[in-house]
């Protein structure tokens, strides 16, 4: 009998055992595999086996997230219940010593910033879409979280009254709320805003039950069926027509299915906005304005592209930087990496405007209305499409290009965006000259976008329509965006509908 039969009553294993034993192997196991195929089904990037501490499985490629794909027998689940008919005593240490191990090597990665991800082996073979939706959070947590490292969830106040105060808490909260790539759901969703608003002092009385979603994820509300599709989405488009950085690289090219979803995202968060501010008595959308309103439904628009596109993108740190997102090519993160000191992004406008490695500029309009002495401008809520003369979009310099532009317009009185349009082939020659403002004004100097003079116009907007990404799919919207847009009428043959 060997030594270790004799310590402790341990039993040699079979040979069967042993030969079965001699057979698990460390990589390219059955469960990674699995693994890899989930990733690749919702377009993950990784990075296979990194050599980080405690041995991850898997790093999601420009992010900190580590993903361990853990076996229900080596890795201690339900020990209690574990019926071994051999060496029951060594086996329960051995499973105890696993599970003690990855406290240790989990609590470590913390502790050097990754975010750890552990799935068992049970989930990702028989349950891909449950390990999916894990996935999919994580990485919403982590684009979050990039937000907040860098302080740009911090909107500057347009005023001094609690009103404003409360609505820049509200944009914020709520913006970020929604900004994953799945419908809302009012089992987070609501409970972070009322925690968001007792947080603050504010009391609430019986929110979620006044304000909850439905099931499907849409409002109660069914009359914004515009705002939540269908829509059309361009297949026309090629990858060179749609990408954007300063490299050759297929991660950097928009997806028009992607852009679609951020347009649904960012309806659902101004009607959540509009809903939530009106239990305060304020008129969310009358207190802006309609110049502000373009700016606050960019931006919100912004937060959708950021967090559905999350490791592919930083928002740019400077107030006045161009583009407004930065696209995190190998060097752009070096470049971050570089301008980071303790934690904290140099915002300096000299290092982010122009921004070295390329990004998507974001720009949203509402278009234009015949001159008031023509017919009475439409109040705040009223549709503009049935009077709609034309559109542009505005830039602070004649310079820029890689333009994601939407339209928005009034939706049973609440601002969705119903049109999605890119072109990264613009030239100083498609903008207007600089208007310069008046004396003692608080505006900026700012460009106008060239607008459309016939169907097949290739300056300016011509050029962003031939580049439309996402539209209506309702023929008075369609007819109106495909008439101000000068869009090609055989593009909208190839187009894909999208129905939430």
């Amino acid at each position: 009998m060997t030594k270790a039969a004799t310590n402790k009553g341990f039993l040699p294993p079979t040979k069967s055992v042993s030969e079965r034993m001699s057979r698990v192997r460390s990589r390219d196991t059955g469960l990674e595999e699995a693994m890899r195929a989930i990733l690749r089904k919702a377009r993950i990037r990784f990075q296979y086996q990194p050599k980080l501490f405690g041995q991850p499985d898997f790093l999601l490629k420009s992010t900190s997230i580590v993903v361990f794909c853990d076996s229900s027998f080596w890795h201690g689940r339900d020990l209690a219940r574990q019926r071994f008919k051999r060496n029951r005593e060594f086996w329960l240490t051995k499973l105890a010593h696993n599970r003690e191990r990855d406290r240790k090597v989990t609590k470590e990665l913390r502790r050097q910033g990754f975010q750890v991800l552990r799935l068992w082996d049970s989930d990702i073979k028989s349950r891909p879409a449950v390990v999916t939706r894990r996935l999919l959070r994580e990485l919403s947590r982590y684009a979050l979280g990039r937000l907040q490292d860098l302080g740009l969830r911090n909107v500057r106040p347009l005023g001094e009254s609690k009103q404003m105060n409360l609505i820049h808490l509200l944009s914020n909260a709520i913006g970020n709320l929604v900004n994953v790539p799945r419908p809302l759901q009012a089992g987070d969703s609501i409970a972070t805003v009322e925690a968001i608003l007792m947080k603050h002092g504010i009391p609430i009385t019986d929110f979620a039950n006044e304000f909850a979603l439905t099931a499907s994820g849409a409002p109660p509300s069914s009359g914004l069926s515009i705002a939540h599709g269908p829509f059309l989405v361009s297949q026309h488009l090629s990858h060179e027509q749609l990408s954007f950085g300063k490299m050759a690289d297929a991660r950097f090219v928009l997806e028009p299915m992607n852009i679609a979803r951020c347009v649904l995202s960012a309806n659902k968060t101004i009607q959540l906005l509009h809903r939530v501010t009106l239990a305060f008595s304020i008129n969310l959308f009358e207190l802006l304005g309609l110049r502000n309103l373009s700016s606050f439904i960019g931006e919100i628009f912004k937060a959708q592209v950021l967090a559905h596109n999350s490791g592919l993108f930083i928002s740019n740190p400077n107030q006045d930087g161009y583009p407004d997102l930065c696209a995190l090519t190998p060097k752009g993160l070096e470049y971050v990496e570089k301008n980071t000191s303790a934690g904290i992004l140099n915002s300096a406008k000299d290092l982010w405007s122009p921004y070295p490695f390329g990004g998507i500029e974001v720009k949203a309009t509402c278009g234009n209305t015949p001159n008031s002495r023509i017919l009475p401008k439409p109040k705040i809520g009223d549709s503009r499409i049935p009077i709609l003369v034309d559109a542009e979009w505005k830039a602070h310099h004649q310079h820029t290009n890689y333009l994601l532009g939407v339209y928005w317009d009034f939706v049973e009185a609440v601002p969705a965006i119903l049109a999605a349009f890119y072109s990264n082939r613009l030239t100083p020659a498609d903008w207007g000259n600089m208007v310069v403002p008046k004396d003692g004004s608080r505006s900026t100097s700012v460009s106008i976008m060239k607008k459309c003079k016939a169907a097949n116009y290739d300056y300016g907007v011509g050029k962003m329509g031939k580049g439309w990404i996402v539209l209506p799919d309702s023929q008075a919207e369609l007819d109106a965006m495909v008439r101000v847009f000068a869009i090609p009428t055989d593009s909208l043959k190839q187009a894909k509908r999208f129905k939430p």
